[in-house]
């Protein structure tokens, strides 16, 4: 399909020249043949005139699309943004999904489906070895792949914790090595903190509170000014738990920290999960001044 009419528009939109944009990539005549839609170009050629025009991809085809996601991406930007104990919302998505298959299949959106099923059941029926069957599908696809983008590396994210620990464990220290190839590309910093919280608590579960101390320490010393507030007092409550298990006196004062960063937030029932992780592999309850 032609995409030339947009790109003029958005060159017009800009005051740029046709010659501007096409210098270096295509010749006057082959642009302007391109915008008036009587020849097509080879997507390299167009990915470097969006770079001309200051536009990522991923913008040039959100205003094409009326400045909107198509159906397929609109499902899939819906399910990462879910709060996964929300069964409602899962059920919703789920719903709508299937709906969607019907007109345009889609591997990824097949796969969110077997993981909204097994967050589902998780929730419902309290039998992670049922919802491990589930996503077994969506992990051995994963498994034989050579390499794993961004999209591969959120969905093992949200089935992550699905896995035993030990191969939770290998595949989070994988995947951050892969991240380690995206420096510098956009939401790689976030997706980076995720798996690095979600491995001190794999780290915690195994006993191994130096190492998950270590991991948390270095995730606020790389990342604290770019953390959200939520994986900040997560992170917090952790190294608390750290802290207590391994005999350190200041525990608590972490705790305070991340209290005060929920109070500012008013994530209360946040704060109230933090607690409760806290006294679950502490069997302790902090008792901090308020």
């Amino acid at each position: 399909m032609n995409n030339g009419n947009y790109i003029k528009k958005i060159r017009t939109n800009k005051g740029f020249t046709q010659t501007y944009v096409a210098k270096n990539i295509l010749s006057q005549a082959s642009y302007s043949k391109f915008e008036s839609g009587h020849s097509d170009i080879n997507s390299y050629s167009f990915v470097q005139l969006l770079n001309k025009l200051d536009m990522t991809l991923e913008e040039a085809v959100y205003i094409n699309n009326n400045y909107k996601y198509d159906k397929t991406q609109e499902l899939v930007n819906r399910f990462f943004a879910l709060p996964y104990n929300d069964v409602s919302s899962l059920r919703n998505l789920l719903s709508d999904i299937q709906i969607h298959l019907q007109i345009n299949k889609n591997i990824l959106l097949i796969d969110i489906t077997l993981i909204c099923k097994a967050l589902i059941t998780l929730r419902t029926k309290r039998d992670i070895g049922q919802a491990r069957k589930i996503v077994e599908p969506v992990w051995k696809r994963l498994s034989k792949s050579n390499q794993w983008y961004l999209v591969d590396i959120r969905v093992i994210n949200t089935i992550l914790y699905l896995f035993p620990n030990d191969i939770a464990l290998e595949v989070t220290e994988n995947v951050l090595s892969k991240l380690d190839l995206y420096k510098g590309f956009q939401d790689t910093i976030r997706l980076s903190i995720t798996f690095r919280v979600n491995l001190s608590l794999l780290l915690i579960k195994e006993k191994d509170y130096s190492k998950a101390l270590q991991v948390l320490t270095k995730t606020l010393e790389d990342y604290k000014k770019a953390m959200p507030y939520q994986s900040l007092a997560i992170c917090l409550g952790r190294i608390a738990i750290c802290k207590k298990k391994l005999g350190k006196v200041d525990a608590l004062y972490s705790m305070k920290q991340a209290e005060q960063v929920l109070i500012i937030y008013e994530e209360m029932d946040l704060w109230k999960n933090i607690i409760e992780e806290y006294r679950y592999y502490t069997d302790d309850l902090p008792t901090i001044d308020t």
